[in-house]
């Protein structure tokens, strides 16, 4: 049997006797606080990443996930189980990030929304198409990095939440209408607006 299946048959097996987020939930809940501190691991750098992208600056983004967590911990006791954990620790991480800009009255300059020669913000329709993205569409999002971030910048702000949310923490629409509040049609749509505005910035 070649070395990489035996390898990755190997991690497959770990991964699946690993606790689930539920199971270390539970734990917490009957009295085992270091079950607590194994999904703080496990989902620290998801949380850390949102903030930064969020609040632009590692000290800040320390802050937010250190509260975050804070904040999942008080309610930890009363949450069901039968529901995902990450998406609703990112939601936290959400809210918690934006309270953080909205304190210092300013948005890091890559949460700008893009602006035309006369000053006036490009709203994003809502109404667009939300089939599944074409391999074109797709293709954008595999584009040389620095041209990418470049792109990026000209987005509006919710529109680079999505993105973020899918393609890097690869969070599934409905997660990431849980983490934003807002309702799938509404993702769905913002994703797709936002994939035709990068296809039309790198031409």
């Amino acid at each position: 049997m070649p070395w990489a299946t035996v390898f990755s048959a190997t991690c497959a097996i770990i991964s699946r006797m690993e606790p689930t987020d539920g199971a270390l939930i539970s734990a917490y809940q009957t009295g085992d606080e270091a079950a607590f501190a194994t999904l703080v691991a496990r989902h620290m750098r998801s949380v850390f990443n949102l903030a930064l992208r969020l609040v632009a600056d590692p000290a800040k983004a320390e802050d937010v996930a250190q509260e975050t967590f804070v904040k999942a911990w008080k309610h930890l006791d009363r949450f069901d189980t039968t529901r995902a954990f990450r998406p609703w620790v990112l939601a936290i991480a959400h809210t918690t990030a934006i309270d953080h800009l909205r304190k210092k009255r300013a948005f890091p300059f890559s949460l700008l929304a893009y602006k035309d020669t006369d000053g006036v913000e490009t709203p994003f329709a809502e109404s667009l198409p939300t089939e599944d993205p074409s391999p074109e569409d797709l293709a954008i999002i595999n584009e040389a990095s620095s041209r990418l971030q470049g792109a990026l910048t000209q987005l509006p702000a919710k529109a680079q939440e999505v993105l973020f949310l899918h393609y890097n923490e690869g969070l599934t629409f409905d997660e990431i209408g849980i983490v934003l509040g807002e309702p799938l049609h509404t993702v769905k749509s913002r994703h797709r607006r936002a994939l035709i505005s990068l296809r039309a910035i790198l031409g």
